[in-house]
């Protein structure tokens, strides 16, 4: 069984036309323009003008499908097996202007085969010159769900917010920030164009997150397999806990602050990189910028810096076997060390050796201290 339910606008007044074509069935209704004093409602200083709200009976592990351009989508946690749409106009002004574009996108809300989408259909050229910038309200889809829900969403112009969903996520975002507090589920895939990412946290078994233009901050990261990527922004992560983690970043700051990982694997070309504590094996590459890290415990690991420095720091009594070059290498005394020590190469046993522990600065200096 196919549902859906099309808005749009047809004139003045209000019509509610049902029509049963084989085994779809559309709900045609017109928003109808209020005046007054009360209408449209006031929330401070802003004004919100309802033009759906619907719910539907859903189960949890359905799905949720998003396609939608110029609007805003939050998406909360709903109790038992009851999902709601509701989208509203908001804004300081709610004017023609705004509901002329409303009915441009020409929304359609419907539920079939255990998925449940809203979507937009543009009607039509909007002309952006015609509304000028007398449009000052925006368009807003509330969407909520059982939190152990699958959503894949693909939003063209407009900010996304989540509560907290347990399920498969895909999210394709144009231009617009994602913020989210906890997701979870088999596999969480995200594409940011132009946008901020923040969550509380992502836990999975893969996490993949591709970021064009805009920064990553997130409190807590756990999968057994993370990719994260970056071509323009800082990734700045509080808690990561994973097998692997991938990273590539061309232009921007990598910080994290505690990291336990099997295997890290991390190459920048223009930024600094930032670890303040590393429980797991890092093999780091930077071209243009700086590398810190501190070992928790004595991993080894290998390091590269064409145009930067290197410095490392791990426990005083870490035992590792070091192979360094760079243009000035320093190392601190406490560390008991055997081998060759020069002023721009390094190699021997620290505290009667151990893992291997490589780095190297074309155009920089190399550092082993304690913290």
């Amino acid at each position: 069984m196919h549902s859906a339910f099309r808005i749009a606008g047809i004139g003045a007044g209000a019509l509610l036309l049902l029509a049963v074509t084989g085994a779809t069935l559309f709900h045609h209704a017109e928003f109808a323009p209020r005046t007054g004093p009360n209408s449209p409602d006031r929330i401070g200083d802003r004004a919100e003008e309802e033009m759906f709200n619907e719910t539907f009976s859903v189960q949890p592990g359905e799905q949720l499908l998003v396609d939608v351009i110029h609007s805003d989508i939050h998406i909360e946690k709903s109790k038992g097996s009851e999902a709601r749409i509701r989208i509203t106009l908001e804004g300081r002004e709610i004017n023609d202007q705004a509901r002329d574009f409303f009915e441009y996108l020409n929304f359609e809300v419907g539920q079939t085969d255990g998925k449940l989408f809203v979507r937009t259909d543009p009607d039509g050229n909007w002309s952006w010159r015609r509304s000028g910038w007398r449009m000052r309200a925006g368009v807003h889809v509330y969407i909520s769900v059982p939190e152990m829900f699958d959503a894949k969403m693909d939003v063209a112009h407009g900010d996304v917010d989540i509560d907290a969903l347990k399920g498969a996520l895909n999210v394709d975002l144009a231009h617009g920030d994602l913020d989210a507090g906890s997701l979870s589920g088999s596999s969480l895939s995200m594409d940011i164009a132009h946008g901020d990412v923040q969550t509380s946290q992502l836990g999975s078994e893969r996490i993949r997150l591709n970021l064009q233009h805009g920064d990553l901050s997130t409190h807590r990261i756990d999968a057994t397999d993370v990719e994260l990527s970056a071509a323009h922004g800082d990734l700045d992560i509080d808690y990561a806990t994973a097998k692997t983690i991938r990273i590539r970043a061309a232009h921007g700051d990598l910080d994290m602050n505690h990291v336990t990982a099997g295997k890290i694997d991390v190459e920048t070309a223009h930024g600094d990189i930032d670890v303040h504590e590393m429980d797991g094996y890092p093999r780091m590459e930077v071209r243009h910028g700086d590398i810190s890290l501190h070992f928790v415990q004595a991993t080894g690991g290998e390091f590269s810096a064409a145009h930067g420095d290197i410095d490392l720091s791990a426990p005083a009594l870490a035992a590792l076997d070091v192979d360094f070059n760079a243009s000035d290498i320093s190392m601190d005394n406490t560390f008991r060390f055997e081998g060759v020590r020069k002023e721009k190469e390094v190699q021997g046993r620290v505290n009667g050796g151990g893992p291997e522990l490589h780095a190297r600065a074309s155009h920089g200096e190399v550092a082993l201290r304690t913290r």
